[in-house]
């Protein structure tokens, strides 16, 4: 029995020193916590190796119902999660960044639209309401406020603080907050979420977090040795999971978690927590090194729109008007001043705006006086504008004690509409034209004047040589107008003192569209193609799908204003024509405006006769195919046997054997241009 018994103790030891063996052994197996943060660590830097990354992710909320002895008021937790969305409700997010630009933009079911870019030289925010439809664009000189919390919107990039150019970290500073790779435990091994993982436990120091048990833990891949799940407990609950599945090769080296998401929990009245809600996000879009476009790095700003400015480091609010720059100076009606463009045909001119109780609108007032000789001999003319109503006689004693010699006027209208017309954001504000009044510069600072004037100059010399052009009108008066056009300028043209002739040229209905080069086929754009000493300037505007020259008046009598104003264009020698639709828009347009032009061709055209009366002194030649089936003869003879009846100069011209191709000869024959030149406009023409 003794015996026996000491066979049984011999025995247990000896299964206790296997056991103690064998663990040694699996321990022995198991890696080192520090190497496990520092290889899941290394999986995330090659971020930072990338030429260009961009991610497309699409995400879905869950918000379970709450229990019942769930908190009414959390103002912690309410402050941390904020009033969770629906469940089922959707939401998106883009973000793409290469070495020089950043892009991000979200939104969704019920979320503000946000898009922030930044181009390389200043970042911009658009934000919209969902509920008002309100919007708002901020600028900025910098991107880490606009940036700085990215990839806080996903749950990849958590293992440790990242610095990026457009989000600068001190990452030794930040370590702190995600800890140090000695002071995690690995505590033990489990599945998370269907994969076999490590468990690595983080204590952060003592006052480092607002909540003494508050404790991080790490589900690191056994296989590849990457996180697949971050938690953070108080106590032994959990307070936030992360989580990051499926891990995706994207690039060489470049592993990404396909699938994404976080639970967000609460504690309820009695300390015990529940989940509050949940997104799953999905990656849609992971692209590496791929060339990023220009256009998305750009955000148009839309007028009328409410812009928070904060480049110059401080905030300054207006509402966005597009920039004058390239356009002619907007119309002074409004403003009480005597002056007038044509006062100074040769020169440059320079506007302040400016108000003289405010000491920086008054400096620049007082340098321009100093400097108003030496840019009277630079060709610059200097025109004062005064914003907001004074006493006139306080502002005339002081404008008599500084001297001030330039033109000055006071805004007499609507301040607020007139320095939305103008685009005047800010006081003083300057704008630079050129010779032809065209707008070169706006919103630079005194000090810069000699440096715009400078590049004005040079822009005039790179000014549009001859040969055709493709244009674009933008025009804002009630209602903006636009059309694309194509302008011919003829050899010598910008070179010489020298008005030249215009040729308005109308198409017809098969060339309506957005493609300029549609334009280009018939008429004097297909001539001026191979005849390059066409003695004409000529613009050849482009009906929009869908519309008519009939209804396109405004924008046609815009554009040649446009080109009167930019050009060298001979007021007196403005020439009409057009074929089938547009042989309609000659007779319709010189009915409304005959004082405009100083003669009209229209080809294979009709209109109204009972209007036709209104061209008695404007001379008509009309052309016509007599086998036209598009539209009659008639159409074209009706018209100018009435401009006739009424005393006037028509003329037609039929080709026996032409159908609706009647412009081709027309066009082609000289003598069509002859006729042109020795016609001018009368000064003293009625409508």
């Amino acid at each position: 029995m003794r015996n026996d018994k000491k066979a049984i103790l011999i025995a247990s030891l000896l299964c206790l020193d296997l056991a103690l063996i064998a663990s040694a052994d699996i321990q022995s197996t198991e890696p080192n916590a520090a190497e496990l943060v520092r290889a899941v660590r290394e999986s995330e830097n090659w971020i930072h190796k990338v030429d260009s990354f961009q991610l497309h992710v699409k995400s879905v909320w869950t918000t379970p119902p709450q229990p019942a002895q769930s908190k009414t008021e959390n103002a912690s937790a309410s402050s941390r999660v904020g009033r969770p969305y629906k469940s089922g409700t959707k939401d998106s997010l883009e973000f793409a960044f290469n070495s020089e630009c950043i892009r991000y933009q979200s939104g969704g079911d019920g979320k503000y639209k946000i898009l922030r870019i930044w181009d390389g030289e200043k970042a911009v925010s658009h934000e919209q309401s969902p509920k008002t439809n309100e919007e708002h664009y901020y600028l900025s000189a910098e991107t880490e406020r606009l940036f700085e919390t990215m990839f806080a919107n996903i749950s990849w990039l958590r293992s440790q603080p990242h610095s990026f150019w457009f989000c600068l970290k001190d990452v030794n500073e930040h370590m702190k907050y995600y800890g140090y790779p000695e002071e995690f435990v690995l505590t033990a091994r489990r599945d998370f979420r269907g994969i076999d993982c490590y468990v690595l436990d983080w204590k952060p120091k003592e006052g480092l977090y607002y909540a003494s048990d508050l404790s991080k833990r790490w589900y690191v891949g056994v296989k590849d040795m990457r996180l697949y799940g971050l938690v953070t407990l108080h106590g032994d609950q959990v307070d936030v999971e992360h989580y990051m599945l499926d891990y995706c090769e994207v690039a060489p080296g470049c592993w990404f978690p396909m699938k994404q998401g976080y639970e967000i929990c609460e504690p309820d009245s009695e300390g015990k927590y529940y989940l509050k809600t949940r997104r799953d996000i999905e990656i849609v879009k992971a692209r590496i090194n791929e060339k990023l476009s220009e256009e998305m790095f750009q955000i148009e700003l839309k007028e009328g729109v409410e812009v928070i400015d904060g480049r110059s480091g401080q905030r300054i609010t207006y509402i966005y008007k597009a920039p004058l720059v390239g356009k002619a100076f907007p119309s002074l009606k409004g403003i009480n001043i005597d002056f007038d463009r044509k006062q100074a045909p040769d020169n440059s001119t320079l506007f302040c705006f400016f108000d003289y109780e405010q000491r920086p609108s008054r400096h620049c007032i007082t340098q321009l006086v100093k400097q108003a000789e030496q840019l009277e001999e630079k060709g610059v003319t200097v025109v004062g504008i005064q914003t907001s109503e004074i006493d006139e006689n306080k502002f005339d004693e002081w404008a008599k004690e500084n001297n001030i010699q330039f033109p000055v006027g006071m805004i007499e209208a609507d301040e607020e509409k007139t320095r939305f017309t103008w685009g005047v954001k800010s006081l003083p504000w300057l704008i630079l034209t050129d010779k032809k009044h065209i707008v070169q510069a706006e919103g630079f600072a005194i000090a810069e004047l000699d440096e715009r004037i400078e590049e004005a100059s040079e822009l005039a010399k790179k000014s549009l040589g001859p040969g055709q052009h493709k244009q674009q009108l933008e025009k804002s008066s009630s209602n903006t107008l636009g059309c694309k056009y194509l302008l011919y300028l003829p050899e010598g043209y910008g070179q010489k003192k020298k008005k030249w002739p215009m040729v308005l040229f109308l198409h017809g209905a098969g060339e309506r569209g957005d493609d300029l080069s549609l334009v280009e086929v018939h008429g004097p754009p297909k001539i001026v193609q191979s005849k390059k000493d066409f003695p004409f300037v000529v613009v050849s505007p482009q009906c929009p799908n869908g519309g008519w020259w009939s209804k396109q008046h405004e924008v046609l009598i815009s554009l040649l204003d446009e080109i009167i104003q930019q050009g060298d264009v001979d007021e007196s020698r403005i020439y009409l024509t057009g074929l089938s639709m547009g042989g309609y828009g000659s007779w319709s347009l010189g009915c409304e405006y005959p004082d405009r032009f100083a003669a009209i061709a229209p080809i294979c055209g009709g209109g109204d006769p009972l209007l036709a009366g209104r061209l008695k002194d404007l001379p008509v030649w009309a052309f016509h195919g007599a086998k036209d089936k598009t539209v009659p003869l008639e159409k074209s003879e009706l018209m100018v046997e009435a401009v006739s009846n009424a005393g006037g100069d028509a003329k037609l011209t039929v080709y026996p054997e032409a159908g609706h191709d009647s412009w081709t000869e027309t066009y082609n024959n000289p003598e069509l241009y002859e006729w042109f030149l020795r016609h001018h406009r009368k000064k003293d023409r009625n409508n």
